[in-house]
């Protein structure tokens, strides 16, 4: 299996969540990974890429390039993002996740990939 790392400044628009005697921070950060894995399965690229600041990220446009590609030339992509360690101060987190991805290749071969991540959410 590949492994990768990804480090992204993520933005939290729109990706409130209520929480009851949680940490309404973690919540949203949480919150906003799992709709960005819905929206890399359901490949609305344009809206898995908003959540990406460009600014703060070392090689968007290569990492862009990449989602897309991969995504054209696979198919039944899955992807789960566990959130392991959510770290926050003022009104900034990180967080520290792993993350699995099946899919058909080309070939129709089935397989499987895994990575560390880290994202700052402001």
């Amino acid at each position: 299996m590949r492994r990768a790392l990804l480090s992204a400044v993520l933005i939290l628009e729109g990706c409130g969540a209520a929480v009851r005697g949680g940490d309404p921070f973690e919540a949203q950060a949480r919150s906003a990974l799992a709709s960005m894995s819905v929206e890399f399965q359901g490949r609305q690229t344009e809206d898995f890429f908003a959540r990406f600041d460009r600014r703060d990220f070392p090689n968007y446009e290569a990492f862009r390039e990449s989602v897309r590609d991969f995504l054209l030339s696979n198919r039944q992509v899955t992807l789960d993002i566990i959130v392991d360690t959510v770290l926050h101060e003022g009104g900034e987190a990180s967080v520290q996740a792993h993350w699995n991805r099946g899919f058909l290749d080309e070939q129709g071969s089935h397989r499987l990939q895994e990575g560390r991540c880290e994202f700052i959410f402001r």
